[in-house]
């Protein structure tokens, strides 16, 4: 990659100088793509540019329509640089982001840039070489096969994404732009050919292409830079034609050999369809017989995919692999509606969807045959959905089906794949001798001679012959395929790794790697992997933690010293310089409120009364974090890779260096800081009367926390108690007190208003941990929001639809604004069918009526439910509240995610800028530019907004001046934080459950559900409200003989004892459904060891009684003193049900709880267990669920215990 930068480096010394601006735009992105800095080459490019031109900013005012007079698409010199870039794969970006259009179209197809994105249809993907090819010296390929360095990512082929419809038909033309010309590998599957233009270069340069000498005499001007550009590029383009030509010799030897081989091999066993050409996909998306949409797998059950369609009431269904065809979770896919006579028919026994399609296919609409379309005449994408909304309207029971025709972009998840290696189709050797790698020694000569013949089996192997002996990677997430390894990998990894899977050790089986799908055959069962490290092993929460992390592609590890050296040097001090222009708040009273444990400190409030004492002004003050970022640095770039700071269980993963987050920008009492405030001089009651926005600087008089105002808002406040320590002359408590109680009422006054105007608020139980001084948790509480947070919520709020609305009427083709979709009707409809089938009435018409429903429920009397399970010693009031928290978490599901988005996406189309929750129009962030790489964004915009309103610059000097991002580096910026916000999310929500999952597996529980969902007489899931999450109950799994009796009218299930079960029979246990019965066979194909569970308790205990599942687990606790359950038991929604709650810690499969019914069986068990003094049942009941943490923890001796990190709670209360 170096050689890379270096070529790039001397492209531009042949280009026009006064395009500069736009490259180096175009290089931030794709830094943030291409895992590339910048700010370390800013010396070797600067010497071919005009004195101090990086400094201030070159060109960066060429942005948008405002640039119509400085078209950059006609210059050759500018043309050539990107074409060159983009073929080195330098300038291409990753499929994570949506195409981008750095010059204006020209309808000159000599000037067309190339589509550069990685395509992951498998037609122009093939093996890597196979043994007589491997012969052939090529050293990028021989690095790549052999797979040299621990952990160290390989080369391999990847795919190229569908161009758009205007390129796909004139790259083909192209010799030196096609797929053919880089490689001679086609795109059509079958056929697939070599190209004689394109093979293998003998020579050390490759030619020009014509299409470059046809540009060199359309313009004189340009001729010599691009010549230059091509020359300079050639070799690094050489590399790839080569890997190409090779995998296109390996995948014609294996289509040949499996078209000849056995008539066994020619049938489906793992043989996918070939996906469509592109041209194919671009006319179908074009005329609606192609949808395209991210696909999303069953966890449960990896047979059901998921595709959403817009304009389509309900999603799409893939059914099955072969209609999969290798997609991954999160690819974004080309889908084909099957015909109506395949489409599925929901809840219907046999007999039924018997009788269902009989009158499906006698419907004159989709009588035309099996195979053909009732829309085959339609001509545009809203045509066909209406026929198939029509469709599904007459038939409501049906379910559209689906297949997959082609990849158009990849997910990060295939480059980001976490499991355990497997040893297949030979059984390990446990009489081989063992041998330490520590301890110096050579490897012994029985075991060196079996890893000798693994690597010998998989030297000869082909990608397609699954009957020999291999590697495959078991992902963790069960929606990610399971993928071949070489064994070559293994072993340059760790030769003791390969060695102990061939012994079947233990510690070889558990241990976790990370590795990327390179391929995906079509006549390949599995895709092959590439290995790139080891994680330690499976069931200790650091390796858990690291997993996490590398699944979701977490930049957890330590910052660059190129971003580093963007820092100021120690010690730094305001200048007179960085105060000019800057408005002095540090004679007022400021201060912050956080939570205790907070070392970002990024916002403080001020409050005074205005003259005359009519109102009030008060001020919200910004850490300036973009003065300390400079735009295109090593440090923007990898701010902006991160997106944002994640927050684990025991530790934050920061998006900015800690002298910067923790330092220098964080709002440090008694330190000069500077800030971007926001002031409004407000009425009494909270109207606004005006808005000043500013660039200023502050002294904070003290760090308070949310508990510490907490205590004021409720009257208990004392000085003495607090030790918090006041900066400022004359600043006392007395004042501060009265600071934040006046900003409370004005508070109090805005949120009502807020909510008066249809405002939404979903609330979700959000857990807290403790941990001992190892790192293990010893208790958990859910985190309660009180006024204090809302305080502090409210100015954040008005704050940040302040400033969207002044950033996006100045910059309306550009602002970063977040957006909030209304909910899909449908789905709002089944809540309320929900609801009101348990005797909840919610108005769903809108968020204002939703947020009204909720709160009169909530101020409602418990309502009497015949035939409810009552339970001893809990009041009516309790069960109330259970309820409404299960209904407030139902009414979460339907609701989609807020984005980021650039205005210039949807200028014409304000109703898309809403935002549903808030109801409000305009919405930002930027009150967390510390943790947000948006909110630095949105300051970057208003600072250049104030020039263009305060000193009169026009749009487009003010853009220039502060150099941001054209509207389409915007909207892709925004794209790239949505899916970096949502991945951080996922993390920290899998870090939640990681920490659940080991506490109950150490301190089972009983726990009271409320039922949310029944699944007929199989199961039904609760809601644990003291958790924050569900599990499900399968019946068969209780652990006793139980009678299950569904009524489909009433909606009850009825559980009672089987009066006819056989003496001694065996207790009543089915495996899970889905993909884990799919792992599990495959887990037991030579595996030598068995799959562990962590930190005590016997797992499912699935095929076990209740007494003897409850016996085998650790102390079980009883907080609450619950009863259990008494038999017949009558089970609707709602309802209350007592639950044994543990959690499964199985080596490389994610933690999940179980749960079991608590009966009078499992009552008795714990009695004679408490007897015999495994556990401290009467003190377990002494404290309730968060006084028990602190008891726990004083308990264990540890001392006192670690809050959860930086408890996101507090920071994160508005999306």
């Amino acid at each position: 990659m170096r050689r890379l930068w270096r070529g790039f480096s001397r492209v531009y010394g042949c280009l026009a100088k006064n395009s500069f601006g736009q490259h180096l735009q175009q290089l931030y992105l794709n830094s943030l793509l291409t895992d590339q800095a910048i700010c370390a080459h800013h010396r070797s490019l600067a010497k071919y540019l005009p004195g101090g031109q990086i400094g201030r900013g070159g060109s960066f005012g060429s942005l948008s329509r405002a640039s119509r007079g400085m078209n950059f698409g006609s210059d050759p010199a500018y043309q050539a640089a990107l074409e060159a870039a983009a073929r080195s794969s330098v300038l291409a970006a990753t499929n994570r982001f949506p195409r981008v259009s750095p010059v204006p179209k020209t309808t000159d197809p000599l000037l067309q840039l190339p589509n550069s994105n990685r395509d992951l249809s498998t037609n122009a993907a093939a093996p890597p070489r196979s043994s007589a090819q491997r012969s052939k010296p090529s050293a990028p390929i021989a690095e790549t096969e052999a797979g040299k360095g621990a952990g160290r990512a390989t080369s391999a082929p990847t795919e190229t994404a569908v161009p758009p419809a205007s390129q796909s038909t004139s790259r083909s033309r192209e010799p030196g732009g096609g797929p053919a010309a880089r490689g001679g590998v086609t795109a059509s599957g079958p056929r697939r050919e070599r190209s004689s233009a394109g093979g293998r270069q003998t020579s050390g340069e490759r030619q020009p292409s014509s299409h470059t000498r046809g540009a060199g005499r359309g313009s004189e001007s340009g001729s010599e830079a691009r010549a230059a550009a091509e020359t300079e590029m050639s070799k690094l383009r050489l590399d790839l034609a080569v890997e190409k030509e090779v995998v296109a010799g390996a995948s014609e030897k294996s289509a040949k050999k499996r078209a000849n081989g056995p008539k066994k091999d020619r049938q489906w066993f793992g043989i996918y369809p070939e996906h469509m050409l592109p041209q194919d996909l671009s006319t179908g998306l074009k005329s609606g017989k192609i949808f395209r949409g991210k696909i999303r797998i069953n966890p449960g059950n990896a047979n059901e995919s998921y595709v959403t369609v817009p304009g389509l009431q309900h999603d799409l269904l893939v059914r099955g692999e072969l209609n999969r065809n290798r997609a991954v979770e999160g690819d974004e896919v080309a889908v084909q509606v099957q015909p109506p006579s395949s489409w599925f028919i929901r809840n219907k026994v046999a007999q039924q969807q018997q009788q269902q399609q009989q009158q499906v296919t006698a419907d004159p609409q989709m009588r035309r045959g099996p195979d053909e379309f009732p829309w085959q005449d339609c001509t545009s994408p809203d045509q066909v959905k209406q026929v198939i909304c029509e469709l599904l309207a007459a038939k409501p029971e049906l379910r559209a089906t689906a297949k997959v025709t082609g990849i158009l972009t990849r997910s990060a998840k295939r480059d980001h794949l976490v499991g355990l290696l497997m040893l297949v189709g030979r059984l390990p050797d446990f009489g081989l001798p063992a041998w330490d790698p520590a301890s110096g020694a050579a490897m012994p000569r029985p075991l060196s001679a079996a890893v000798e013949d693994a690597l010998a089996v998989d030297a000869v192997g082909e990608p397609g012959d699954e009957g020999r002996a291999h590697l495959q990677l078991v992902p963790m997430d069960p929606r990610l395929p399971i993928c071949r390894i070489r064994a070559s990998q293994v072993y340059n990894m760790s030769a003791a790794l390969l060695a102990g899977l061939l012994r079947g050790e233990p510690v070889a089986g558990r241990t976790l790697v990370s590795g990327l799908i390179s391929y995906w055959n079509s006549n390949s069962l599995h895709p092959v992997a590439t290995l790139r490290a080891s994680l330690g092993q499976a069931g200790e929460i650091e390796s858990e933690t690291a997993a996490i992390l590398e699944t979701e592609a977490i930049r957890s590890g330590e910052f660059q010293a190129d971003v580093l050296a963007c820092l100021p040097p120690l010690p730094w001090r305001i200048s007179e310089q960085d105060l000019a222009g800057r408005r002095d708040f540090r004679s007022h009273r400021v201060f912050s409120i956080d939570p205790p444990t907070a070392k970002d400190l990024d916002d403080a409030l001020s409050i005074e009364p205005l003259h005359g004492g009519d109102g009030w002004r008060v001020g919200v003050h910004i850490a300036d974090v973009s003065h300390f970022i400079e735009p295109f640095s090593a440090l923007d770039v990898e701010a902006g890779r991160r997106a944002t700071s994640t927050y684990m269980v025991q530790r934050v993963i920061p998006m900015l260096p800690p002298l910067l987050c923790e330092q220098l920008c964080s709002l440090n009492p008694g330190e000069d800081r500077l800030t971007f405030s926001v002031v409004w001089d407000m009425e009494k009651d909270g109207s606004i009367r005006s808005t000043w926005f500013g660039r200023s600087v502050i002294r904070s008089c003290a760090k308070l926390s949310y508990p510490l105002v907490q205590r004021m808002i409720e009257g208990d406040f004392r000085p003495e108690d607090t030790g918090v320590r006041l900066h400022g002359d004359g600043i006392t408590w007395d004042q501060v007190e009265a600071d934040s109680l006046t900003l409370w009422s004005l508070a109090k006054q805005l949120r009502a208003a807020r909510f008066n105007g249809g405002a939404l608020r979903l609330d979700n139980t959000r857990l807290f941990f403790l941990l001992d001084n190892d790192g293990n948790p010893v208790a958990t509480a859910p985190y309660v929001q009180k006024e204090a947070n809302q305080l502090v919520e409210e100015f954040m709020v008005m704050a940040n639809i302040s400033v969207a609305r002044f950033i996006s009427g100045v910059f309306p083709d550009r602002a970063m604004l977040r957006r909030h979709p209304p909910p899909k009707e449908n789905k709002m409809s089944e809540l309320r069918d929900a609801a009101q089938a348990a005797g909840v009435q919610l108005d769903v018409s809108s968020a204002a009526s939703l947020q009204a429903s909720l709160a009169a429920l909530r101020a409602s009397e418990p309502p009497e439910v015949e035939g409810q399970v009552v339970i001893e010693q809990l009041s009516s009031a309790a069960r109330h509240r259970r309820m409404v928290d299960l209904v407030v978490m139902l009414a979460t599901r339907p609701m989609q995610l807020a984005k980021y988005f650039s205005t210039g996406d949807c200028e014409d189309a304000l109703q898309l800028w809403r935002h549903y929750a808030l109801a409000v129009d305009h919405y930002t962030h930027f009150t967390s530019p510390i943790r947000r790489y948006p909110d630095v964004v949105v300051h970057r915009q208003l600072a250049a907004a104030l020039d263009v309103t305060e000193k009169g610059l026009s749009p487009l000097a003010a853009a220039a001046k502060h150099r941001l991002l054209d509207p389409s580096l915007t909207s892709s910026v925004a794209d790239h934080c949505n899916e970096r916000r949502l991945a951080a999310r996922d993390a920290q929500d899998a870090s939640l459950r990681l920490y659940l999952c080991v506490l109950l597996a150490r301190q089972p529980c009983v726990a009271l559900g409320t039922v949310n969902g029944l699944g007929g007489d199989l199961f039904f899931s609760a809601y644990l409200t003291e958790f924050g999450t569900e599990v499900t109950v399968r019946i068969k799994e209780v652990g006793v003989p139980l009678t299950a009796e569904w009524n489909p009218g009433a909606k009850v299930l009825t559980l009672t004892r089987a009066s006819e079960a056989e003496p001694g029979a065996a207790p009543i246990g089915r495996k899970r459904q889905g993909q884990a019965a799919e792992r599990g066979r495959g887990r037991g194909q030579g595996q030598g060891q068995e799959p562990g569970t962590a930190a005590g308790g016997s797992g499912d205990g699935a095929n076990s009684s209740l007494a003897e599942w409850v016996d085998s687990l650790p102390p079980v606790r009883n907080l609450h003193g619950l009863q259990p359950a008494r038999l017949p038991l009558h089970l609707r929604q709602f309802d209350d049900v007592p639950l044994i709650l543990t959690a499964v810690l199985t080596a490389g499969e994610p933690p999940r709880l179980t749960a079991r019914l608590y009966l009078p069986e499992a009552e008795q068990i714990l009695a004679v267990k408490s007897a015999r003094g495994g556990e401290p049942e009467a003190a377990a009941k002494a404290h309730g669920p968060g006084e028990e943490a602190a008891a726990a923890a004083e308990a264990s001796g540890s001392g006192p215990a670690v809050r959860q990190s930086m408890v996101p709670w507090d920071n994160m209360l508005v999306d």
